[in-house]
């Protein structure tokens, strides 16, 4: 595309990228790509962020890395639930506010 930059491009494909490997469970991959400068907020076919859909497959490691790399908590899906709706239930009660608190 005339002049877009080539970083544009790059930040859609990996949120792309990011999306789908969410999507389909492949959390070693979402993992990898979150510790590098990805937009953790993306939000593609799923219409969800990466913090959302790793907190329903009750994937707490994850959901702390990426709250450690700065995933927000607070976005909403398109029916308005914040993430903190996907963990409960998917994460330990325990560990499902222990996991989202911060400082």
């Amino acid at each position: 595309m005339r002049g877009a930059k080539v970083s544009d491009h790059l930040s859609r494909f990996s949120g792309w990228v990011l999306d789908k490997a969410a999507m389909n469970g492949q959390w070693s991959l979402v993992a990898r790509l979150a510790e590098v400068d990805i937009d953790l907020e993306y939000t593609g076919v799923s219409r969800r962020t990466v913090l959302s859909l790793a907190a329903e497959a009750g994937e707490k490691e994850l959901v702390e890395l990426l709250l450690n790399r700065g995933a927000k908590i607070e976005a909403k899906d398109p029916d308005g639930r914040i993430t903190l709706f996907y963990a409960i239930g998917h994460i330990g009660v325990g560990d499902k506010y222990s996991a989202f608190q911060r400082g």
